[in-house]
């Protein structure tokens, strides 16, 4: 069982780890991936509350895939946290890679996953296992090229920018991703890749608190999380944050169902078969 989450004492000892590891490794200020949604963005003041005081850089970088539809970057709130934001174009580059590598249409795989997205959901979970369980064969294995590529082309504009600014790398991964690998190896929210991870010990409902606490605009707190491809979301794919943490926390389902409201409840996901997708999410978290 976790503690209960305390905001306050969490910046307190967040904010003096991001300033320990700029000063302690004479770096110039850190530098993360924005996309405007809400882990970012928590991060992103965290930083800037760390490293302002000592008169150190914090660089937002924001890498646009131009042909995404239906993503909202919040550029203009990210201008006003103090944020020294970068905004990229990137599209050109993912687009010469996949011809590079011989990679299926973007449009095509989006298709296939947005079709995927709507199944049943026990069918979903089933066919999501599977795929997520290597090796992957060769059409499928493309497929998800399409769709790791520009995770690991943001991460690779983010380390060369990093090196030659001489800037800590901060990515943005929380508790809840990590427990159920929903990151891509060598992609920019892969924790591996990266100097330090603030918000990586707290589950999706502790981001949630803690960026009402630094007083995230309810815009952003208000938007769904997604995984960047457009039009779909992150709880399509798991399902709820609020029962996910909650099963992610060791606690039991009965439980869930005593203190939840039912409006947070979906038919789908209140049974043992959601618990065994989420486990089996978990076992192959350990194997990326």
């Amino acid at each position: 069982m976790r503690d209960k989450f305390v905001p306050a004492q969490f910046v307190e000892v967040a904010v003096e780890n991001i300033k320990r590891a700029v000063i302690n490794n004479n770096f110039q200020g850190a530098v993360l991936g924005v996309s405007g949604g809400i882990d970012s963005t928590v991060v992103a003041i965290l930083c800037i509350n760390a490293l302002k005081v000592v008169n150190k850089r914090v660089v937002g970088l924001l890498l646009i895939d131009k042909r995404v539809k239906y993503e909202k970057y919040n550029a203009e709130i990210l201008k006003q946290t103090g944020l020294e934001f970068i905004c990229k174009d990137i599209t050109s580059i993912l687009q010469k890679e996949e011809r590079a590598i011989g990679l299926p249409p973007r449009w095509l795989v989006l298709m296939f996953f947005r079709l995927f997205s709507r199944l049943p959901r026990p069918i979903f979970e089933r066919i999501y296992l599977w795929v997520r369980t290597p090796p992957l064969p060769g059409f499928l294995s493309r497929c998800y090229q399409v769709l790791a590529l520009p995770h690991r082309v943001r991460l690779r504009i983010l380390e060369e920018f990093a090196k030659e600014h001489n800037l800590l790398k901060v990515i943005c991964t929380n508790l809840l991703e990590r427990l159920t690998g929903y990151f891509v190896e060598g992609g920019i929210d892969d924790l591996r890749c990266g100097d330090l991870a603030p918000i990586s010990s707290l589950l999706k409902s502790e981001v949630y608190e803690l960026a009402n606490y630094l007083q995230i605009p309810q815009e952003i707190l208000e938007q769904k999380p997604s995984p960047g491809f457009g039009g779909i979301y992150d709880e399509q794919i798991l399902g709820p944050y609020p029962l996910l943490d909650h099963i992610l926390s060791g606690r039991e389902l009965n439980e869930f169902n005593q203190v939840t409201p039912p409006s947070h409840k979906g038919k789908s996901f209140m049974c043992q078969r959601y618990v065994m997708f989420v486990k089996g999410l978990r076992q192959l978290s350990f194997e990326k």
